[in-house]
């Protein structure tokens, strides 16, 4: 919401009287910037540079209350939410504007930031956020450039971030990058500390994720097979006599059974969905759907069990990161939960795949990271599979599905039927470890 105040009643009334009438009231400051670290994020995880510069950025200004404040047409507005403007180039070879909302949640921001610059870039139509106090940026990435100054005019009063191509050197990527503000929403040391907190904010970007396949094939055999792609988790395999776990490292909780194989015959896999979908957030009174994993996992229940719980009471996943789960038992029923949205019992189904959006919800929303073409391919693939399917043939379609840029460091295959667990480490398909019932 946009409303105007009065300039006396704020710390910034020195400054609007000093600058308000100034014909050129921006200053510009220029910071060399290391980047290393949101390079590594782009490029490991397949995100565009930009949209992750342009997210640290909202988050930093997000943190400063003079980022709420704007000087306009001789009056002081207050907002109460911010948005960050890219430029686009079109197909008709201009370019067209569009103002990204920020938000805390990254997935979202990315998620919006890809799809509103894909539609100037086809429309030629630009989109704005009138009630949000929106940050200008500027990148001109085809040329390395030491600093920036925009025009001085007491007509565009919003701050701008610009920076050009950034510069790789033996131990660090490195970035010019220069803001311009205008001198009555703050002074020459918030800017500075704007500039610290957005190092601060790209030295400590951690993008959690988890892109996983799961399938589960019943022939002569029940068949099912486990692809764990993740990045930024400490993991490991732990066999034992009741089962195969791979656990993952929590800084709180230690070591937590996650994902697996039990000798009942169950299987648990937990792949993120993307989009984050809001209703997953934990309310009161929720149970979250990570400890009916871990009780299916280590036998506390059956599936059918977690199957009736489901039904009369509210999931919930972990704040701000929907976690859903895909799950089997012995006799190769299968259930999908998605915190939020519902659940998917099948009984003994020739075959379902599970990638990284409901499959069972009509029309789920695109994101970049739902594994469309990861249950495409496997769906071909299974779609065809004879009667004799087995632990080599589960591994293929495995392999045929792995991923690189969100590693798949862990495939897995469980053979039901046999009650035999085989699994490998980063797609070497040539060292199968065993663990048998």
């Amino acid at each position: 919401m946009k409303q105007e105040i009065n300039p006396q009643e704020t710390n910034r009334a020195q400054a609007f009287e000093l600058w308000m009438k100034s014909p050129m009231p921006m200053v510009t400051l220029t910071k060399t910037f290391d980047v290393t670290r949101l390079y590594k994020v782009s490029r490991r995880k397949g995100l565009k540079f930009n949209a992750i510069l342009c997210w640290c950025i909202g988050k930093a200004a997000s943190q400063m209350e003079e980022f709420y404040l704007l000087p306009e047409h001789g009056k002081l507005f207050k907002y109460d939410r911010l948005a960050i403007n890219v430029i686009v180039n079109n197909k008709m070879g201009g370019i067209n504007s569009c103002d990204i909302p920020y938000t805390d949640d990254f997935e979202q921001f990315s998620t919006e930031y890809l799809t509103l610059t894909q539609s100037a870039s086809m429309s030629c139509k630009s989109t704005f956020e009138a009630d949000s106090m929106v940050i200008g940026t500027s990148a001109m990435i085809a040329t390395k450039l030491d600093g920036i100054i925009n025009q001085y005019t007491d007509q565009f009063c919003n701050p701008m971030v610009m920076w050009g191509k950034y510069r790789k050197g033996w131990f660090k990527v490195t970035l010019p990058i220069s803001f311009q503000f205008h001198h009555v929403q703050m002074d020459g040391g918030h800017a500075a500390k704007f500039l610290d907190e957005l190092q601060t904010v790209i030295n400590s970007i951690k993008l959690h994720k988890i892109m996983c396949t799961s399938i589960v094939v019943n022939k002569k055999k029940t068949i099912v097979g486990w692809n764990l792609d993740i990045t930024d988790f400490e993991y490991r395999i732990r066999p034992t006599d009741d089962g195969v776990f791979i656990e993952i490292n929590d800084a709180t909780e230690g070591w937590i059974p996650l994902f697996g194989a039990n000798r009942r015959g169950d299987f648990v896999g937990m792949p993120t969905c993307w989009p984050h979908n809001e209703r997953s957030n934990p309310a009161g009174g929720d149970t979250n759907v990570i400890m009916l994993n871990i009780d299916l996992l280590m036998m506390k229940k059956t599936l059918q069990q977690v199957c009736d719980f489901v039904q009369d009471n509210r999931v919930c996943s972990v704040p701000e990161l929907t976690f859903m789960s895909s799950l089997s038992d012995s006799n190769g029923n299968v259930l999908h939960i998605v915190p939020g949205l519902g659940f998917k019992y099948y009984e003994k189904p020739d075959y379902k795949i599970m990638t990284n959006f409901p499959p069972f919800v009509p029309n789920p929303l695109q994101h970049p990271w739902m594994g469309l073409d990861r249950y495409r391919k496997a769906e071909s693939l299974l779609g065809i599979a004879t009667d004799d399917f087995d632990v080599d043939d589960c591994f293929q379609v495995l392999n045929e599905v792995s991923q690189t840029v969100c590693p798949t460091v862990i495939s897995m295959v469980f053979d039901v039927t046999d009650k035999a667990v085989y699994w490998c480490h980063n797609r070497d398909y040539g060292q199968i470890e065993t663990k048998r019932f």
